[in-house]
């Protein structure tokens, strides 16, 4: 995402694809001074370049020219002056497309960038960890439940209050297929079951989640789905188990103790798998739902195979 910085203040805003500057209370950043327009300029994003358009009754310094009703391209290191004074001087950082962000409320405004995945405060020991659904929505994943981020909302999370903030083109926005009804995760286990690989078949495409450690976590909760299935439960209410029973079931099956952390881990680690998966992977990152505290494998279509002593499955 691209970033200036007022030369004075020190002060850091991150662009949106459209981002209006001016004295008006309507501006995304206001610039207050009576040589300031009320509608001053707007920086837009288009084509995979920023640009800057002027609007104002005096003008607008880019790289010490003075712009007033046209437009300029924008690059980093590039000086934008608003006003006759200092403080309405800003440095183009630098100048990458628009993404989605997380701002804090503290007083550094920390900054959490959303691409196809991330973690909070690492990928080593997250946190809190994002990702997007199918329907292009941005959730986030605390260990306890799944938040889904509003845009100009505010979040908790790692004892933090955080803004959402949407920030993307919109004719970048694709159309994303539903694939749910073809899709299909076939789950396959060696004769002690200490060996579970994943494929996930979308009709004729194959995607394979390999053998690791969060097959075990997966195929506990595609169990308790299917036990569900077998007594007739409700939609609502199919594939739900709490942290602490989930805990206990994986200790027995894996002969060492489980705690809420390592399952969050393995969760973390199964949809940074998924997100790297193309070409439909990123499609399935809400395969585990989460509500307090509790957890499901959110997916009616799987099968179970066991190998046998001969080495076949059934």
């Amino acid at each position: 995402m691209a970033i200036i910085k007022n030369l004075q203040t020190e002060e850091i805003v991150v662009l949106f694809s459209e981002h209006n500057f001016g004295r008006g209370k309507h501006n995304r950043t206001i610039i207050p001074g009576n040589d300031i327009s009320k509608s001053h300029a707007v920086v837009s994003f288009v084509n995979n370049d920023w640009y800057l358009a002027d609007q104002s009754s005096n003008g607008t310094l880019v790289k010490g020219k003075r712009i007033n009703h046209l437009s300029t391209k924008l690059a980093a290191g590039n000086q934008i002056q608003f006003g006759q004074e200092q403080d309405t001087i800003w440095l183009v950082l630098n100048v990458n497309p628009p993404i989605c962000f997380l701002e804090s409320l503290s007083e550094n405004k920390e900054i959490i960038e959303l691409s196809t995945y991330s973690a909070y405060p690492n990928e080593e020991a997250p946190e809190v960890s994002f990702y997007r659904t199918a329907d292009t929505r941005w959730h986030a994943d605390n260990g306890l439940q799944t938040i889904a981020l509003m845009h100009g909302q505010s979040h908790f999370f790692a004892d933090k209050e955080w803004y959402f903030y949407e920030n993307e083109v919109l004719d970048q926005t694709l159309c994303i297929p539903d694939i749910s009804v073809e899709t299909c995760f076939l789950f396959s286990l060696s004769v002690d079951e200490e060996e579970v690989a994943i494929k996930i078949k979308i009709n004729n495409l194959e995607l394979d989640l390999g053998q690791h450690t969060y097959n075990q976590v997966l195929l506990a909760l595609a169990r308790k789905r299917q036990a569900d299935l077998e007594e007739g439960c409700q939609e609502t209410e199919l594939g739900w188990i709490s942290m602490e029973k989930l805990t206990f079931l994986l200790g027995k099956e894996l002969l060492k103790e489980i705690d809420n952390y390592y399952v969050n881990l393995q969760i973390h680690r199964l949809r940074k798998r998924l997100m790297e998966l193309n070409p439909f992977g990123h499609l399935l990152s809400n395969v585990i739902e989460r509500r307090n505290g509790e957890l499901r494998f959110e997916h009616n279509n799987f099968r179970i195979n066991k190998e046998n002593a001969i080495g076949s499955f059934n």
